[in-house]
C-alpha cells in the first residue's frame, strides 16, 4: 500500500526540536513549538544537522510553530539543497526503501530539490528513478505502485508540487510502501530515468479501462487552471468525453514562485456541469450551473438515490445534519479528523472510501484492488457515471436533501490555543447538543440542532485559528462563526 508520511510521526516519545525535552503533549510549554517523535523523519533530519555541525533546530525548521507543514518553509530556507539532501536521507533511514523515486511538477525550485533528493539516494546506495519532465501529483503514487509491484521493492517517492495556492505552497509531497497487486494495463519499464510523458499515458490507459469502454454523453466544461493535469486528461477526454470543452490547460512554467498565478475558477455563467482541478489534480471540484457543490452534498444525493458507497470517512468540517441524512439511508459514516492525513488513516483501517468536503477523496476501487492516496480522476469517473445514470438536472434539481451554508473566520493566535478552547468550550456554549474533541492534538467540535463549528488551530498556517460554522442558511452560519471569534477573542486575553 502507497501512502502519504507525515513527517513528525513515527515511533518513540515526544521531543521538543528546540531544547531537546521531552514533551508531555502536543507542544513543548517552554518553546511553544510542536513536538516530534524521537523516531519521525524530523528527528532524524535534525541529527543528521548535529552530524555536520549545526544547531538540531534550524534549516526546515524557523517557522515550524505549528504544523511542520513545509510548504510554507522551503522557499525561505538558506542553503536548500544541502537541506533537502539531509531532509531526504533522514527519510530513507526512516523508510529503508529499496527504490526512491522524485518527481517535479511546475514548482519554482523544483529541479534543485529534484537533483537534492537524487543525491541522497546515490550517495546512500539506494536506487533511484528521476521522472523528467512535469509529473501530476496523483501519477506520482500511481507510478511507485507500479515500480513496487514490478520490482518486488518498498518504494519512496518525493514529488516537488506548487499545488494550488501559490506563491506560499513551495514544497514536497512524500509517499512511500509497497504495493504487490497487478492493476496495471501497461507496464513501464523502470529505469534511472523514465520521461513523465510515458508515465502520464500509462496513467490514463489505467484510467480509461477503469471508466470502461463507453464514452460519456455529458456535455461539461472542464477547467484545469494552469495546474500539470492536462498532461494526463489530454490521453483520457479524447475517448472519455468527447464533448467535454476544456479551459486553461496551459501549465505555468514556474507556478509555485509567482505572485497571483492561480485566478479563481471560471464558473460562474458556466450552465450544466463543470468542474475544475487544483494544480496538482488531487481533487476535482463539481459545479453545477456556476454553483459549488460540496462532495458532502453530492453523497447525499446518492445516498438518495440509493446509489454510491455504504461507507464512508469524513471530515469534522460536514454538517451534523448531512451526517443524520446519510445515516438515515444506511450509509456507514465514520467521522474522521480536519486534513486527509487522518481521514487516509481511517479510510485504510476501515477499508473504505474517505473524504473532505473539498473533494480530496481516496480508496477507490480497480480490479478487487483498493488504494487510499488521493485521486481526483478516479474520483471524477465514479460520480461521473452516476450522474450520467440519471441526467445531470434531473440528478441536481428538486432534490430533498439538505443544503447547508459554510462560514470561515480566521484569526492570529498564540500556540497552544487548542488546548484553552478544549479547556473552556464546555462551559460556554452550554446550549449546544455536544462538545468534544476533533482529536487529542485539535480543537473542539460543538453541534447545535441543525448547525454545528469547528475552533481550531490550523494545520497549515502556523499561529493561525479558525472558527467554521455550519448551518441552514448563510446568515445562520455567520452568527454561529461571529460567536466563536467572540469566545477566542476573549480567551486571547485572558490571563
Amino acid at each position: 500500500m502507497i501512502l502519504e508520511w507525515p513527517p513528525a510521526d513515527g515511533e518513540g516519545k515526544r521531543l521538543c526540536p528546540k531544547c531537546g525535552n521531552e514533551a508531555e503533549g502536543t507542544f513543548c510549554d517552554g518553546c511553544n513549538l510542536r513536538s516530534i517523535r524521537e523516531g519521525s523523519p524530523l528527528a532524524i533530519y535534525g541529527r543528521l544537522r548535529e552530524e555536520a555541525g549545526l544547531p538540531f533546530f534550524g534549516g526546515f525548521f524557523p517557522e515550524a510553530i505549528y504544523g511542520y507543514d513545509l510548504r510554507f518553509i522551503v522557499a525561505k530556507t538558506p542553503d536548500l539543497e544541502a537541506e533537502a539532501t539531509r531532509y531526504a536521507e533522514a527519510f530513507r533511514q526512516a523508510t529503508k526503501p529499496g527504490l526512491m523515486i522524485v518527481s517535479v511538477d511546475q514548482r519554482s525550485s523544483g529541479s534543485l530539490l529534484k537533483q537534492a533528493f537524487l543525491t541522497a539516494a546515490r550517495e546512500s546506495g539506494t536506487e533511484a528513478v528521476g521522472v523528467e519532465g512535469m509529473l501530476s501529483t496523483t501519477s506520482s503514487p500511481f507510478l511507485g505502485a507500479m515500480a513496487s509491484h514490478l520490482t518486488g521493492q518498498k518504494i519512496l517517492l518525493f514529488h516537488c508540487t506548487a499545488s494550488h495556492n501559490p506563491p506560499a505552497y513551495n514544497g514536497f509531497k512524500v509517499f512511500h510502501g509497497d504495493f504487490k497487486a497487478d492493476m496495471f494495463p501497461t507496464k513501464l519499464e523502470i529505469q534511472p530515468e523514465i520521461h513523465s510523458d510515458r508515465v502520464h499515458q500509462t496513467y490514463a490507459t489505467f484510467l480509461l479501462k477503469r471508466f470502461g469502454p463507453d464514452p460519456s454523453k455529458i456535455p461539461f466544461t472542464f477547467d484545469f487552471m494552469h495546474g500539470v493535469g492536462w498532461e494526463v486528461l489530454k490521453h483520457v477526454f479524447p475517448q472519455m468525453a468527447p464533448k467535454v470543452k476544456v479551459l486553461r490547460t496551459q501549465p505555468f512554467e514556474d507556478f509555485g514562485g509567482m505572485e497571483n498565478a492561480q485566478p479563481p475558477p471560471v464558473h460562474e455563467g458556466q450552465k450544466g456541469l463543470s468542474f475544475c482541478a487544483d494544480g496538482d489534480m488531487d481533487r476535482i471540484v463539481m459545479y453545477h450551473h456556476g454553483k459549488y457543490i460540496p462532495m458532502s452534498r453530492f453523497l447525499a444525493i446518492l445516498a438518495e438515490l440509493g446509489a454510491g458507497p455504504d461507507q464512508v470517512v469524513m471530515d469534522q468540517r460536514l454538517s451534523p445534519v448531512v451526517r443524520d441524512f446519510l445515516t438515515e439511508r444506511g450509509v456507514g459514516v465514520i467521522m474522521g479528523g480536519v486534513g486527509r492525513a487522518v481521514q487516509e488513516f481511517l479510510g485504510v483501517k476501515h477499508r473504505a472510501l474517505w473524504t473532505e468536503d473539498n473533494w480530496h477523496s481516496g480508496g477507490y476501487e480497480a480490479d478487487g484492488v483498493k488504494f487510499f492516496w488521493p485521486e481526483g480522476p478516479l474520483c471524477l469517473m465514479d460520480w461521473l457515471k452516476h450522474i450520467e445514470n440519471t441526467g445531470v438536472n434531473q440528478f441536481f434539481e428538486g432534490r430533498q436533501v439538505p443544503e447547508t451554508f459554510y462560514h470561515q473566520v480566521k484569526l492570529a493566535v498564540s500556540p497552544n490555543m487548542n488546548e484553552k478552547v478544549k479547556k473552556m468550550a464546555d462551559g460556554v456554549f452550554t446550549d449546544a447538543v455536544n462538545v468534544e474533541p476533533i482529536g487529542p492534538e485539535d480543537g473542539v467540535n460543538i453541534s447545535f440542532k441543525d448547525s454545528h463549528m469547528l475552533i481550531r488551530e490550523s494545520n497549515t498556517e502556523c499561529g493561525s485559528l479558525r472558527v467554521e460554522a455550519t448551518a441552514l442558511t448563510p446568515e445562520g452560519a455567520e452568527r454561529l462563526a461571529v460567536r466563536g471569534v467572540r469566545f477566542v477573542e476573549k480567551l486571547r486575553v485572558k490571563k
